[in-house]
């Protein structure tokens, strides 16, 4: 029996330096989430000659491009290879009397311009594509608009907001999910990914650890209410949306929408939002490079907590040793969707 192996591979500033740093890794991290926070990677280095904090030392805006590759893992002969995507060093931390480099590093893009500067304009008439596109492009990025969904933000003032404030704002407000990935503005439906074929299943079998958590405070909540007033009438109005036959439980949101239909996408993203939250659980185990954030499976053999689930963040884990695990946080999928 071959035996098995979990490597990292690490491009530098276009160097790889996937061998050079062998000998000092302590452990290597790769957190991927599915939406808001950026994906990340945290890199510990022993660092016994001092080479790192002075001929070797990183520099904030160092691009690295990190990848997981595994031999013989599931069983012999199989290959396998995660790519992690493009980071930006961006808050080196050294420590000691051990002396030890943390080089941590975040999915965004190295122009400042996207997420420090704050801007004051007005958007009229624009679709969310239209916007985020006009953003990815000033930011240097691609924008993958991956929904069948389109909206169009009738009218908009961004007062000092960054660019990335005021899209995750209006991706949040129409239920849309707002991910940065390698040099990508990802744009994308929940929801619709929810649908996607479950990409197996996890059982009580598969996990060294795990945890499961239901919860009342402000979720499971039966119906949204938002109360509006439009521009034009300056009347206050209310739009309700109640997926389930009862409303014991009730969200209630003041925002300014532009129509009865604009309340009702609202009133949806809003209830989704906080349901969601309900039914959470963690679970670790034996590293895996197909749990990727945004993907859904089954979960199996845990009792009232059995079902559906989206995973919303995926930590995997390399020491220096070659050993490699994974923890996921996941959320039941809501019947009907909304």
């Amino acid at each position: 029996m071959l035996a098995r192996r979990a490597e990292i591979e690490l491009v530098y500033q276009g160097v790889n330096i996937s061998g050079a740093i062998a000998k000092d890794l302590v452990s290597f991290t790769y957190t991927d989430n599915a939406s808001g926070m950026a994906d990340s990677i945290s890199i510990i280095l022993k660092d016994e000659q001092g080479k790192w904090i002075s001929s070797w030392a990183p520099e904030q805006g160092d691009k690295i491009t990190a990848s997981i590759r595994t031999t013989n893992w599931r069983f012999e002969g199989e290959s396998q290879e995660l790519k992690c995507g493009t980071f930006m060093v961006d808050e080196p931390e050294y420590s000691g009397p051990a002396r030890k480099l943390a080089l941590n590093a975040v999915g965004l893009p190295a122009n400042n311009d996207f997420r420090d500067t704050k801007k004051s304009r007005t958007w009229k008439g624009v679709t969310v594509r239209k916007m985020a596109n006009d953003i990815a492009y000033s930011a240097g990025l691609k924008l993958f608009y991956d929904t069948a969904a389109q909206y169009t933000v009738s009218y908009l003032e961004q007062s000092e907001q960054s660019d990335s404030e005021l899209l995750e704002q209006v991706c949040t407000k129409y239920g849309l999910v707002l991910k940065i990935y390698n040099d990508r503005i990802v744009v994308y439906s929940q929801q619709e990914y929810e649908q996607k074929p479950k990409i197996g299943t996890i059982t009580p079998k598969h996990v060294t650890d795990w945890t499961a958590r239901k919860t009342l405070t402000e979720t499971g909540y039966d119906a949204c209410v938002v109360t509006y007033t439009p521009p034009k009438t300056g009347k206050k109005l209310q739009y309700t949306f109640k997926p389930k036959g009862t409303t014991n439980k009730v969200l209630r949101i003041n925002q300014d929408v532009a129509s009865v239909a604009e309340a009702e996408v609202v009133a949806k993203a809003e209830l989704r939002k906080a349901n969601i939250k309900q039914y959470t659980m963690t679970f670790e185990m034996l590293g895996n490079v197909y749990l990727i954030a945004s993907y859904t499976l089954i979960i199996s053999g845990f009792g009232v907590f059995d079902g559906n689930y989206f995973i919303d963040q995926v930590e995997h884990v390399i020491d220096g040793s070659n050993g490699y695990s994974s923890k996921i946080e996941v959320h039941r999928i809501l019947e009907g969707g909304y």
